[in-house]
């Protein structure tokens, strides 16, 4: 994607035509609109996605995410249970419902999402929460 979002959602639009039924390409097509902000877009991207790959945890959380900017919060939450059952312990799914929970108010369960998912998963996923966790401090 190399930082240019207009350019990725032609280069994977182009790709789409010829590669229909490639979740993944939605996937990242969704991506580019993400970093272009156009939410609308990154949920029917990734609605294809989850037509092709209905039971994919990392597509339900990034639905979630572009719920969430678009204020679907009701959305966004059963995105993010679902995933959370299809993988338990996601820490990218824990991740995405402290900062659903952040939104609404719910600071402690927030922290307690920020936790698990530091706890659950190492690298920027562990990184990400930390740094959650540390805005939530007063």
């Amino acid at each position: 994607m190399g930082g240019d979002g207009a350019r990725a959602i032609q280069s994977f639009s182009g790709a789409l035509t010829l590669s229909p039924g490639d979740a993944d390409l939605f996937a990242d097509l969704a991506r580019a609109h993400a970093m272009r902000r156009n939410w609308h877009e990154v949920v029917l991207d990734l609605n294809a996605a989850l037509q092709l790959s209905p039971r994919r945890a990392d597509l339900l959380v990034l639905r979630a995410s572009a719920r969430r900017a678009l204020k679907r919060y009701e959305d966004a939450k059963l995105d993010i249970e679902v995933a959370l059952k299809i993988k338990p312990g996601d820490g990218g799914a824990l991740v995405e419902r402290g900062l659903l929970r952040r939104q609404l108010g719910d600071i402690g369960g927030a922290r307690r999402d920020f936790q698990a998912a530091q706890k659950a998963e190492p690298g920027a996923i562990a990184a990400e929460a930390k740094a959650n966790l540390e805005e939530l401090s007063p």
